[in-house]
């Protein structure tokens, strides 16, 4: 039986104080359109004693308006302390308190005191922008709508501390069906306000003029409350700290992607400060967590997406922004592997995928530079050198069984790229018609933006997940089965089914031992704008290379080249980019600056075909993983794949990647054995070490350290000469990691973990960081 919900308002009885006695003193009360007192809030009285009164923990954001008529976010766990900031977007709303029951009639009808902010306009042209803020001063449960006219009927309805996640959908429920809204009366539960336009958590793109919402909070805005806090402080309980890069990960440098989609610009979420339950957990927010969530919430499942950091900051906003289905392990190699039906499924789901994210940008009006373009397949060794022959006959047979399966695809004898004016002759190979390219964040920032308003859907970023167990409501394994999901600050997610999406499923072993971890590098070169051919190039020899073009400014575009992949752990990126920048140069002359370079890492299966579906053991919890160096469009498989399975819908691909699958792997075994020796020989750097003494260490450079008859210690020295040091055994399956210079990471050489430069772990399948040790 769920407890009664609360209907006592918060207590503001310090904050009115604040209100009505001390900031009028500095700041006298204007008039606006609307016929309501406004209060200025500056800097003069960030010293009032009123500080003393209430723990200022955290101020949480939340954006009134934009797009549609929402709150954003519309669910919020908030503490004792914390400041909840409505910042007044597009048109004109309220905050107003109200019940469950009546989720569009003011509270302060039947309760003096309860919360009502006045209607607050936004308009075009505006340069501050109105805000509400309330100080919460109990973890009651609170129902608020906006009273402006039909907003309550079509949606703009939020809950602060809900106590399950189908609050927020009843009550949506509830105010659809109500007649009409009532307005409140008397202002009063916070502080009405007004924030510099640049301070706001949203932002107003240049072609609408109309705000539009980007979900609090930025890295580079200090907003929100002046003089009611003495320090910025983010959402997820941290001090702001402007030497601290938030978005920080294992790259060198930052993609090209940020060029015109910074860090700063991608949407923003509150952690998980609470128990909840939901239909699917999704973990994971990259493209196939954001594609499974998206094609879950349209089919009308309650979804909850958890990610260890911020959405976006993984793998998906490190690749190269392909979309294609001219796979890289080649159709010939899969029809060996899975036959005949395997390779269709193959060419048929890439082929799906890539023209799926298309549709998916126009249905939503995402501006993500989406176009259809060619890809050549091509081999760089040089004429006469019997490789080039070699590669030209696989190049011709691989056309022809992809035109089997369907694809547009030639063989092309006089293959030439336009704008390569120098260096080896390129001309010959395999041409795929109708491949896509896009922009990665721009298109998943859009999905995320459409996601924010629907009542069925949350997110929760900076909560690592420790454990998805799938457990009976019977006897050995019989009954109604559920899942839980817990994550490392003790809060739990229930729910019937959950997916695991990221990088790495969290598991021992399994699919993981049946997959090899590469890194793979990338540059952004600028090219003058229409003077190479807007195409995806692949060169086959090796090390293996990708080409494709992105806009950069009106006079350039950028040539972006991948490639000159190695295993984790087991090489360094030394010379690497220098040679991405080689190629690129020998060929295209125009070629000008280098503005961006950095890594991402990839997972190859020994069957060249991803993981998509139940986890074995389970029926109830998926995985994802696997990309085989085509993650965008597998990401997109995966939703749909999943989403068929939970919804119980039958779907021709799901043999291929499932990954209980035997037959496949079973023909892979000499792989596999390559890997099990590959892994063992890294067991060996228990004996090893990569330095002798600390006091030889450079700054800014790490390294391991093997003391006699003791653990092996990871040390790293940052540029003022501080050590830090880390026990160097990987938490997974306890492999000694490796010092990546190029990257400033410890890399572990045998499941692909990877962790900053202090022991935090970046990549997976490690669930801890490194431990620290004296």
């Amino acid at each position: 039986m769920q407890r009664p919900i609360p209907t006592t308002p918060f207590s503001f009885s310090p904050f009115d104080r604040f209100h009505n006695e001390i900031l009028p003193r500095f700041h006298p009360p204007r008039r606006d359109g609307a016929g309501r007192a406004s209060i200025f809030i500056g800097t003069p009285v960030s010293t009032v004693p009123i500080l003393s009164a209430v723990r200022f923990a955290r101020v949480i954001p939340v954006v009134v308006g934009g797009p549609q008529d929402t709150f954003v976010p519309n669910v919020v766990a908030a503490s004792p302390g914390d400041i909840i900031q409505f910042q007044f977007s597009s048109g004109n709303h309220t905050v107003t308190q109200s019940t469950a029951e009546a989720p569009c009639q003011p509270l302060q009808a039947a309760l003096p005191g309860a919360v009502h902010s006045g209607h607050i306009p936004f308009v075009e042209g505006q340069q501050t922008v109105g805000v509400f803020n309330m100080f919460v001063t109990n973890t009651n449960t609170m129902f608020l709508y906006c009273a402006t006219g039909p907003h309550c009927r079509n949606g703009q309805v939020m809950v602060v501390n809900p106590l399950t996640t189908d609050q927020v959908v009843a009550m949506n429920k509830v105010a659809a069906g109500t007649a009409a809204s009532t307005d409140g009366t008397t202002v009063q539960g916070g502080v009405v306000g007004e924030i510099p336009l640049a301070s706001a958590a949203f932002i107003i793109p240049t072609n609408t003029g109309g705000p539009l919402v980007a979900v609090p909070p930025r890295r580079s805005r200090r907003a929100l409350c002046g003089a009611l806090c003495s320090a910025i402080i983010h959402p997820w309980g941290e001090r702001y700290d402007d030497s601290v890069d938030w978005n920080g990960w294992p790259g060198a440098t930052d993609p090209v992607w940020v060029h015109k989609h910074p860090f700063d610009d991608h949407p923003r979420f509150s952690p998980l400060r609470s128990d909840t339950k939901t239909d699917v957990c999704v973990v994971g927010a990259g493209i196939a967590g954001i594609s499974l969530a998206y094609e879950l919430v349209s089919r009308g499942r309650d979804v909850v997406l958890l990610e260890a950091r911020e959405v976006l900051s993984g793998e998906t906003g490190r690749t190269s922004g392909h979309l294609s289905n001219a796979l890289d392990d080649h159709y010939t190699a899969l029809r060996a592997k899975h036959g005949a039906e395997g390779a269709q499924a193959a060419a048929d789901s890439h082929t799906w995928a890539l023209h799926r994210v298309g549709d998916i940008a126009k249905e939503l009006g995402i501006a993500c530079e989406y176009r259809h373009v060619d890809a050549y397949e091509i081999s760089q060794y040089p004429r006469g050198d019997e490789r080039r022959d070699r590669d030209m006959l696989d190049l011709r047979r691989e056309a022809e069984v992809a035109r089997k399966l369907g694809l547009s695809v030639s063989f092309r004898d006089d293959l030439a790229v336009r704008g390569w004016n120098s260096g080896p002759d390129q001309r010959g190979g395999t041409a795929f018609a109708n491949q896509a390219a896009f922009h990665p964040t721009l298109y998943l920032t859009g999905i995320l933006q459409w996601l924010q308003s629907q009542p069925n859907f949350q997110c929760f970023t900076n909560t690592r997940v420790m454990s998805v167990q799938e457990t009976s409501s019977g006897l050995l394994g019989t009954g109604e089965k559920s899942v839980k999901v817990e994550t490392a600050d003790g809060f739990s997610v229930e729910c019937a089914y959950a997916a695991e999406t990221t990088l790495i499923p969290l598991q021992k072993l399994s699919v993981v031992g049946e997959m090899a971890y590469l890194r793979t590098y990338a540059l952004a070169i600028r090219v003058p704008k229409g003077s190479v051919e807007d195409c995806f190039i692949y060169d086959s020899a090796e090390p293996y290379k990708y080409v494709r073009l992105t806009e950069c400014d009106d006079r350039d575009d950028y040539l972006i080249i991948g490639g000159c992949d190695h295993r984790v752990g087991q090489d360094t990126p030394e010379g690497r980019y220098a040679e991405l920048e080689d190629w690129v140069r020998e060929r295209f002359t125009k070629a000008g600056s280098v503005d961006y370079r950095w890594s991402g890492q990839i997972n190859e299966p020994v069957d060249y075909v991803g993981f998509i579906g139940k986890n074995q053991g389970c029926e109830r919890v998926y995985v994802a993983t696997g990309d085989s160096g085509n993650g965008l469009t597998h990401g997109v498989i995966a939703g749909k794949l999943i989403a068929d399975s939970i919804d119980g819908k039958t779907n021709e691909w799901t043999r291929l990647y499932d990954p209980k699958r035997l037959v496949s792997i079973a023909k892979s075994a000499p792989t596999v054995v390559q890997n099990v020796l590959a892994i063992n020989k890294e067991y060996k750097r228990f004996l090893q070490s990569d330095i002798a003494d600390i006091e030889d260490l450079a700054p800014g450079c790490g390294g391991v350290l093997n003391p006699t008859f003791e653990k092996p210690v990871a040390v790293y020295k940052d540029e003022a000469g501080n050590v830090t040091k880390m026990s160097a055994l990987c938490p997974h399956m306890k492999g000694v990691v490796c010092w990546n210079p190029g990257e400033k990471t410890f890399d572990c050489p045998v499941h692909g973990s990877r962790f900053s430069n202090e022991g935090e772990c970046l990549t997976g399948p490690a669930k801890a960081g490194l431990q620290s040790v004296e």
